[in-house]
């Protein structure tokens, strides 16, 4: 009893570690993007904006920046309160729009092909707090990355909420979404790799296709995912839950406070959780699965054709074990 006990805990100290790393990593990214150098001059102006116009559409309040799909080969996005939408361009072309109001305080830039739209600063104030609580760990740290975030929110100007609209044709490299009280929306996209951070909001990923790694982080809020994702797909969740549906060939799901839910073609999963159920289903034959969780359930179903072996530990609860399996199997199920 002692020796399972042991190994059961053991698998707990390592799902918490591992949600908590993943989730501080991802918030100190965020808070780093507060840090940028402050702009004296707010009167900013960007000669890529160009006519107002929504896409054909007049509306004074709008405006737009069109590239060549040529000319941008990467995205990056580095936002405090805005909502993001990004959608399939229907002329090939890349489309940036805001609401006119918010130029005086959204940079947008082109350099060797990456475009970049940014959040400009009024000021820098990084107060002693910020730099003591760079060192916490566990969920100290993450808290103290939530709050650096917070702050930064508080002393940006607000901006008159509209969401920053992207339209996107295939074949970018890389596109890059961050913002802290925001929701990140993509529909219906092709792209090489995917990195979406939030602090406060969902993020939803619809019907899209990433053919090299995709990193998805949300802190309070779900993370919705659907689609094709060529190599590792990471799913961050703090407060919130996960939903997966789709082709994935190695999924790694990190949770805190919420429940996991896989399905579709799913080649191998990690996943950890420390208070919510993980439930994961493959219509194929996997490769693999590891699950950890401290307070909840798991449940895993598989094809009939797949003889894995199935290595189970619990500290307080049943344990069920339906299916065929060969304790020599390459394929290794540990829960």
């Amino acid at each position: 009893v002692e020796d399972t006990a042991e190994t059961a805990f053991s698998s707990v100290r390592s799902a918490l570690d591992s949600a908590m790393q993943s989730v501080r990593t991802a918030m100190d990214g965020l808070g780093d993007s507060f840090r940028s150098e402050p702009v004296d001059n707010m009167t900013y102006t960007n000669d890529l904006w160009q006519e107002n116009t929504r896409w054909g559409e007049d509306n004074e309040s709008v405006l737009t920046a069109v590239f060549q799909p040529g000319q941008v080969n990467r995205v990056s996005f580095h936002l405090v309160g805005e909502d993001v939408e990004v959608e399939p361009s229907t002329d090939g072309l890349v489309h940036v729009e805001i609401n006119k109001a918010d130029e005086p305080m959204l940079q947008l830039t082109l350099t060797d092909g990456c475009l970049s739209l940014k959040r400009v600063r009024h000021r820098q104030n990084v107060d002693a707090q910020d730099l003591e609580n760079e060192e916490l760990e566990g969920l100290g740290g993450i808290f103290a990355g939530i709050g650096r975030a917070l702050r930064g929110v508080f002393r940006m100007e607000r901006t008159s909420g509209d969401p920053v609209r992207l339209l996107l044709p295939e074949g970018i490299s890389l596109v890059t979404l961050q913002t802290t009280s925001g929701d990140i929306d993509l529909t219906g996209l092709t792209m090489g790799g995917l990195t979406a951070a939030t602090t406060s909001g969902d993020i939803d990923v619809e019907d899209t296709t990433v053919t090299g790694a995709a990193h998805l982080t949300s802190t309070s809020g779900d993370v919705d995912v659907s689609g094709t994702f060529g190599e590792t797909l990471s799913l961050n969740a703090t407060s919130g839950d996960i939903d997966f549906n789709g082709n994935a060939l190695h999924i790694a799901a990190n949770n805190v406070s919420g429940d996991t839910d896989l399905q579709g073609r799913i080649g191998q999963v990690k996943a950890n959780s420390v208070s919510g159920d993980i439930d994961i289903r493959s219509e194929m034959a996997m490769d693999g699965v590891q699950a950890n969780t401290t307070s909840g359930d798991i449940e895993v179903v598989i094809p009939d054709d797949m003889l894995p072996c199935v290595t189970t530990n619990t500290t307080c609860g049943s344990v069920n074990v339906d299916c065929a399996t060969d304790p020599a199997s390459s394929v290794l199920i540990r829960l």
